[in-house]
C-alpha cells in the first residue's frame, strides 16, 4: 500500500507490478476531470432521464427542444451539488 496523501492510498502488489509515481501524477488531473464529468452525467440521468427524455452519448446530452431550459437548469444544479464541498481539501498535502 502506497500513501499518496492523508486520504488516498494506492494498493499495489510490489512483486507483480512496477509502481511509477510519475505516471500516477500525470494521470491524476485527467482522471479527476473524467470523474467529475461522469458524476454530473450520473446525477442528471438518474434524476431526470424519464421526466425530460434525456439521452446521453459520451459527454453529450440530448433531449426534446421543449425541455432545454429544464435540462440546463438541472445540469447547473448537479454541477453546484458536486462542487458544494471543498474539493481542494482532498489534494492538500
Amino acid at each position: 500500500m502506497v500513501k499518496l496523501n492523508e486520504r488516498f492510498y494506492i494498493n499495489i502488489d510490489e512483486g507483480k507490478r512496477k509502481f511509477d509515481g510519475k505516471k500516477i501524477t500525470k494521470c491524476l488531473l485527467p482522471n479527476t476531470a473524467h470523474y467529475i464529468d461522469a458524476t454530473l452525467m450520473y446525477k442528471l440521468l438518474i434524476l431526470y432521464w424519464k421526466k425530460y427524455s434525456i439521452i446521453s452519448i459520451h459527454d453529450c446530452f440530448y433531449t426534446n427542444f421543449f425541455y432545454f431550459k429544464e435540462v440546463k437548469e438541472a445540469y447547473v444544479n448537479a454541477f453546484a451539488e458536486v462542487f458544494k464541498d471543498d474539493v481542494y481539501f482532498y489534494f492538500k498535502k
